[in-house]
């Protein structure tokens, strides 16, 4: 049985002066356990604001928007070895 091979992730956020980037990430990974730990590297936070303004972010692989935090990392890099990620902010306005 072949050992699982692990990703190198790379997530821009342009907000952000560098890119965040990870090796030996867990294919098994959901976009979900990679969201908490780039939100807490980029020092963001969700949720809803003293101005009624709802700040939420999101992942985009190439121009998709990734909405199913529950895929897997290797889901959505399939064969590849490096997952490239863009993180954008959505905010709505209440």
């Amino acid at each position: 049985m072949e050992p699982e091979s692990k990703l190198e992730i790379v997530v821009a956020y342009p907000a952000a002066r560098d890119d965040l980037k990870q090796t030996g990430v867990s294919r098994e990974e959901t976009l979900a356990q990679l969201k908490a730990r780039v939100l807490i590297a980029f020092e963001l936070t969700e949720g809803t604001g003293p101005d009624g303004t709802v700040t939420s972010y999101v992942f985009y692989h190439e121009k998709t928007k990734l909405e199913d935090l529950n895929r897997t990392l290797g889901q959505i890099a399939g064969r590849e070895d490096i997952l490239r990620l863009k993180l954008a902010q959505q905010v709505v306005y209440g």
